[in-house]
């Protein structure tokens, strides 16, 4: 004969495994995808981690296209300093060829046929030495220009890729609203 005792353990028993049970079976419903607050709050967490990811990227992105444009500016700048120094030179250039025109007409002294004496020029020869260092100035800063033409042309397209990007990721953050 069962005892009594043994009966109360087996019917506890029974109970505890069908309440055990029961729990899992409802845990198992509330993970499974036909559960829409479940399947919701998946939906969400997603969601968020894909803002940070996208903010994280944005922040990125938004700092080098900065930087970029820093350099753009820096670099315009010294280009139209360099073209403003160029046009002087050139200037002086045109200048310089006059004198030294003007001492390969004159006779030997230092007047120049309409009678004009050039301060700082004492001869034909130190008017062709101003003419060569002025040369060599202008073609120093020629050679910047074109180095200044070339950075700001890879800057330039540097710039414009990080803007397409972050158009990108634009477009990207307005289709998830």
């Amino acid at each position: 004969m069962i005892s009594p005792r043994t009966t109360v353990i087996t019917v506890g028993t029974v109970i505890g495994l069908v309440a055990v049970i029961g729990a899992g079976a409802s845990s198992q419903r509330a993970t499974q995808p036909s559960d829409p607050v479940a399947q919701e709050i998946r939906d969400l967490r997603f969601a968020m981690e894909r803002a940070s990811a996208v903010s994280v990227q944005v922040t990125l992105l938004s700092q080098r296209a900065n930087a970029a444009q820093d350099r753009l500016s820096s670099i315009s700048s010294e280009l139209a300093d360099v073209r403003s120094q160029l046009a002087r030179a050139s200037a002086e250039m045109i200048r310089y060829n006059a004198v030294i025109a003007d001492f390969e007409r004159a006779p030997a002294t230092m007047k120049a046929p309409n009678g004009v004496q050039y301060p700082g020029f004492a001869s034909h020869t130190e008017a062709r030495a101003h003419w060569e260092g002025q040369r060599q100035l202008e073609q120093s800063l020629r050679q910047r220009e074109s180095e200044l033409v070339a950075g700001l042309s890879r800057e330039q397209a540097q710039w414009n890729q990080l803007a397409a990007k972050l158009e990108v990721l634009e477009r990207a953050v307005g289709g998830q609203r």
